[in-house]
């Protein structure tokens, strides 16, 4: 047996503040220099990456839809970066969606390189050095489009504030050997680490008394939390003590509004827009956790809890305060009953019918533990990626194809404007976060089936109406036998 999802794609095949773009005409500019920088987000003091000598989370692109963004990026590294836009579609601007090796060259180090582009719709994304684990160690930022006034729902018209709550993962170093397992849990940069545990660690500089993040509500009030999860490895269960909530939005991808929830799984890369009610009746307790409980072990990580070093943190909290003046921290619960909705159960606001035949389909199957990752493409050897002396996306540019890239490039050729079945079949024992750059496919189809039945396609009928837009999506682990080897 083998976890295997599918999914069907319509292939359309000036000097400023970081934090305030400079607007002329319809283009918004930043100017950026990626520096190290010494943070000490939860208390451990760490050399980590940065923009303009701040921290990332700082580094918002903020915009309106029909806007350009232009991001010109001076490397100051010690070595080659790129970033990429996630969730930006870049129709005809493929050249900047910043895959070092593959849609352009790397950013060497004292170079400079200028992003732009336009994106195609409003909500919530992200971005994120796309070069070795730079991401992981602080390279990643919010990126925020939004809708016209004229262009918002009905939901959206009666927010009282808008809050960007980045969940991430904090590493004290980088891995020696095996897979990866996190330290700290963070939100918005914020979060806190034993400091008797690091100095068992060799981490000698920690501070005790770290501050957390603090989000101010009032009573009435409605917040449109839009959530972020810059993880590079944990996948989060999010919830705010005794506040429901609901979903609004999936990935950038307007949904109807979910009944009230407690609890939201949101993966490495996805994002939601969530709707939240400030309380009324807080004269007893005036402030509450904000919890990102970090998932280890299986079915999520072959790592557990238990492997972590000393100090091991799971859960990043932050606080949700009514009283401006209070200094105390909450006290409060999680709810007894978790009430939440699967990541491919919400109902899209814009209700799609696909066809009940596909004009391609291409199998994919994927192991990221054995050599550094391997994929099979439509039952062909498999190949670790080795990045090509030129970027292919240059090389196709330059009149050669998609057949005359050498195998370890994994390339596969796709018509323009067709719908493309793409089935992709986990090899492993632990779920894995899927991303397919510049497209937000239809999710149609999750579950587990022998390889034997994938490629004799004799699958359950697929969900062509109303099917999830998604551009991150979880690929559930492989069935295993009682030895956690896949079957």
């Amino acid at each position: 047996m083998g976890g295997s999802i599918l999914f069907t794609v319509l292939v359309p095949f000036l000097v400023t503040q970081f934090s305030l773009g400079l607007v002329t005409a319809d283009v918004v500019t930043y100017d950026w220099r990626l520096t190290p920088i010494m943070t000490a987000f939860d208390g451990v003091l760490l050399q980590t990456l940065g923009v303009n000598d701040k921290p990332c989370d700082e580094a918002v692109i903020e915009i309106e839809l029909g806007q350009e963004v232009e991001v010109r990026v001076t490397n100051e590294l010690y070595e080659p970066t790129c970033l990429h836009w996630h969730g930006m579609k870049q129709l005809g601007t493929q050249e900047m969606d910043g895959v070092s090796g593959i849609t352009q060259c790397f950013i060497q180090p004292n170079t400079t390189a200028v992003y732009r582009f336009k994106p195609d719709k409003a909500g919530t994304f992200w971005w994120h050095s796309h070069h070795k684990t730079q991401y992981a160690f602080g390279l990643r930022g919010p990126l925020i489009v939004h809708a016209p006034e004229n262009e918002l729902r009905t939901c959206e018209r009666d927010i009282d504030e808008e809050i960007t709550v980045q969940l991430g993962d904090i590493y004290h170093t980088a891995p020696t050997f095996g897979p990866a397992l996190w330290d700290t849990i963070v939100i918005n940069n914020r979060g806190r680490f034993n400091c008797t545990a690091a100095a068992l660690n060799n981490l000698t500089e920690c501070s005790p008394d770290q501050p957390l993040s603090t989000f101010y509500f009032h009573g009435g009030k409605k917040y449109l939390l839009r959530l972020i999860n810059m993880a590079a490895m944990a996948p989060f269960e999010f919830s705010i003590d005794d506040h429901e909530f609901q979903v609004i939005a999936a990935d950038g991808e307007p949904v109807v509004p979910t009944k009230p929830i407690n609890s939201i799984f949101i993966n490495a890369g996805q994002r939601y827009d969530i709707i939240v009610e400030g309380r009324n009746d807080t004269q007893n307790v005036d402030s509450f956790w904000m919890r990102a409980k970090g998932l280890s072990g299986l079915p999520w990580m072959v790592r557990s809890a238990d492997t972590g070093l000393p100090g091991f943190n799971d859960e990043g909290l932050a606080i949700v305060r009514y009283n401006a003046a209070s200094l105390s921290e909450p006290t409060t619960q999680q709810f007894d009953e978790t009430v939440t909705v699967n990541e491919f159960d919400f109902t899209p606001a814009m209700m799609s019918v696909l066809p009940m035949i596909p004009a391609d389909r291409s199998i994919v199957q994927f192991d990221i533990t054995q050599g550094g990752g391997v994929v099979s493409l439509d039952g062909g050897e498999y190949h670790s990626l080795i990045i090509p002396d030129e970027p292919p996306l240059l090389t196709i540019s330059n009149g050669s194809t998609t057949a005359d890239l050498p195998a370890s490039a994994n390339a596969r050729a796709i018509e323009y404007g067709k719908h493309v079945e793409v089935v992709l079949i986990n090899n492993m024992n632990e779920q894995h976060p899927f991303h397919l750059h510049s497209h937000a496919p239809w999710i149609v189809g999750s579950g587990q089936a022998s390889s034997m039945d994938v490629y004799n396609n004799l699958l359950p009928p697929s969900k062509l109406v109303g099917a999830m837009l998604r551009d991150v999506y979880t690929v559930p682990p492989c069935a295993t036998d009682e030895n956690n080897h896949c079957i």
